[in-house]
């Protein structure tokens, strides 16, 4: 079905004008080809994203209608992708989509472009494919704007050889291989399957001591040796061309249980440009079936799995890739970590059990500071073989038990992820919910929705060949974004807001001016805890934030990427404004700078909390609350695309109360 023709009158050079016809192509899946493709749809509305502000110029509707033309001459050259929403009756967001990303920017597409975007229901799911094959607990790993999905049994238990991409330009699956070195009787159970941010996938261990590459321009290499072999560990990319292979165990038995003894203490890292293996830092414990996360400042974050006898380990560790330290070691983790998905703040939220062992419901937020896990009350029901999603707009999807669950990290509570109020677990039309209850395998695609593949489906007694897959959209907040608000007054306002630490933080919507209270963990020149806002990635940057300090100071952090690279614009009273340029967790003061000193009612006005205005253009940053200029910058490296946030710094259990915060980029 043809969603609209988009005209677009783009600037060339200095004056000419370049007019070209761009179709927007609504993908259908086999599946379910009219999911997201709403009957009572009325109204069209397209917007462009890039590194612009969002204005009127970057916005256009019309009716909805087969071959419907917009005139556009104002969407930027710089256009990066496009976002579609379809409006029903009173307009109700009925259908969303985002195209992916587009190389060179709208510009570099030629006149008669088909653009191709899938259309899912606003907080709900379409059927997507179908795969080729049924599998159970397969490997899934993000390659360019699709997916590799490898491994894996049958609903009756047999390997499945094969290997498949997912196109989302078509919403099908295709063969990728036949095989890859895994055994005739365990298939390439106990592998990983780890995605690089080249499209390059690493394929490891198993019941084999071997590796292999999958690289889009040329396939899949011959298989390597992986020394020593190793199964059911933990991966994760650390870098363009490393991935890091944790812990696991060294020999599978017939039944594919991990033999007595094998359990690793080890760590590997495969390096696939130099085709090399190395030994990477030993590990505190020995851990099957856990979760790896990068983490920032050289480390990464292990959790989850349970030892040789089956037992479920209630200790994380911190590893630091450089071996200049030993593993840190988290106590108290609750026996959490089958899955990990790490938040836009830097906290890493692990939970469930690992598919196969007993169902645990415990989740947690592991902290970037490095305290004591956080549990979580609201913790989903008890389950083995969910996923934990990280989602574009910095909350996270939990799929468990046939239901899709957002974590809402503001708060630290999970809700049914319900955009339309749709209850996943009760499909409302065709293609849509049905979403397996356990041992499926979920990726973020780049055009920010979620692709699920396999498990056990919700009814057995209805499931076809069983070979499924799906689309779920959780929203079109993403990092191309124009800007972002953040506010307290309901979940809704503050659902693009990230605590590094939902239990250092409180969200009070009833009071008179809506507030997030923020209390400072450590002692520290720096802010200890903070609020990211999700969403955009901004480099020239507006930001304007209320806050209110009870003791301490506060900080205004930008280009943010994790806990260890951002920087972080500290007013604390009694002392000159000052900005830190974090990077590799080592902070170092910016000393170009004209800077006054703070005053305790600079950053409280009685009871009021008072604006906060920080504008960063290129490397020359600028914070002023009303008239007054307390600090300029100029003439250091410029800071990286990242999101924005406030923190808090001072002494321990020092308060600071945000009410709101919201950043525009510089046009």
């Amino acid at each position: 079905m043809l969603l609209g023709v988009l005209m677009a009158a783009l600037a060339v050079g200095c004056s000419e004008a370049d007019t070209r016809t761009i179709t927007l192509v609504r993908v259908a899946s086999e599946a379910a080809p009219s999911c997201g493709a709403p009957d009572d749809g009325r109204s069209l509305i397209v917007r462009a994203l890039g590194d612009f502000p969002s204005d009127e110029s970057t916005a256009r509707a019309a009716v909805v209608a087969a071959g419907v033309r917009l005139d556009i001459d104002s969407f930027p050259v710089a256009t990066q992708a496009l976002s579609l929403e379809v409006l029903g009756a009173g307009g109700a967001v009925r259908a969303v989509g985002r195209s992916a990303p587009l190389l060179g920017g709208i510009d570099a597409l030629a006149d008669g472009a088909e653009l191709p975007v899938f259309m899912a229901p606003l907080g709900g799911a379409c059927a997507t494919g179908p795969p080729l094959a049924a599998r159970v607990r397969p490997l899934l790993a993000r390659s360019g704007a699709g997916a590799v999905v490898v491994g894996g049994v049958s609903l009756a238990g047999e390997p499945v050889h094969t290997v498949e991409y997912y196109d989302p330009a078509s919403a099908s699956f295709s063969l990728l291989a036949e095989r890859l070195y895994g055994t005739d009787a365990l298939g390439l159970t106990g592998a990983s399957a780890t995605g690089l941010p080249d499209g390059r996938v690493l394929i490891a261990g198993g019941p084999a001591s071997a590796y292999q590459i999958y690289d889009p321009a040329s396939g899949f290499s011959p298989a390597l040796f992986l020394d020593p072999g190793r199964a059911y560990h933990a991966a994760v990319a650390i870098g363009p061309s490393q991935v890091l292979l944790a812990g696991g165990c060294g020999a599978l038995a017939a039944d594919a249980r991990c033999t007595a003894d094998s359990a690793l203490r080890t760590s590997s890292i495969v390096d696939l440009d130099a085709g090399t293996v190395r030994a990477g830092p030993a590990l505190a414990q020995r851990r099957i079936g856990g979760s790896a996360a990068l983490v920032g400042g050289g480390a990464v974050l292990l959790s989850g799995g349970v030892d040789l006898d089956g037992a479920p380990l209630t200790t994380a560790e911190r590893v630091f890739l450089d071996g200049s330290r030993t593993s840190e070691v988290i106590v108290g983790t609750a026996a959490v970590g089958a899955s990990a998905a790490r938040l836009l703040s830097g906290s890493v939220l692990t939970g469930f059990a690992p598919a196969g062992a007993e169902s645990a419901a415990t989740v947690a937020v592991l902290t970037p500071t490095g305290a004591s896990p956080r549990a979580l009350a609201d913790a989903p029901v008890a389950v083995a073989g969910a996923t934990l999603t990280a989602l574009e707009d910095g909350s996270a999807l939990a799929l468990v038990g046939g239901q899709a669950l957002r974590y809402e990290p503001v708060s630290g509570r999970f809700r049914v992820l319900d955009g339309l109020n749709l209850e996943l677990a009760a499909p409302a039309a065709e293609g849509e919910g049905g979403l397996p209850a356990a041992e499926h395998a979920a990726a973020l695609l780049d055009d920010g929705s979620v692709l699920v593949v396999g498990g056990r489906p919700s009814n057995e007694s209805d499931v076809g060949d069983g070979a499924q897959a799906w689309i779920v959209r959780p929203g079109l907040d993403g990092p191309l974004d124009g800007e972002v608000a953040v506010s307290f007054g309901s979940p809704e306002l503050a659902a693009l807001a990230v605590a590094s630490d939902p239990g250092r933080g409180a969200l009070v919507a009833d009071a008179a001016v809506p507030h997030y209270l923020l209390s400072a963990s450590a002692s520290t020149a720096l802010p200890s805890e903070w609020l990211i806002a999700a969403g955009p990635q901004f480099g020239r940057v507006d930001i304007e934030t209320r806050v209110r300090i009870d003791d301490g100071g506060v900080a205004v952090l930008f280009g943010f990427r994790d806990a260890a690279e951002h920087f972080a614009l500290v007013l604390l009273p009694g002392q000159r404004a000052s900005l830190f340029a974090l990077a590799g967790g080592t902070a170092r003061a910016v000393t170009a700078c004209t800077a006054e000193t703070v005053a305790q009612d600079d950053l409280r006005d009685g009871d009021d909390a008072v604006g906060l205005a920080v504008r960063v253009d290129d490397a020359r940053v600028r914070a002023s609350i009303g008239a007054r200029t307390l600090i300029e910058c100029e003439g250091f490296d410029a800071a990286p695309r990242g999101y924005v946030g406030v923190g808090v710094v001072g002494s321990a259990g020092a308060g600071l109360r945000i009410d709101t915060l919201s950043a525009r980029r510089l046009p």
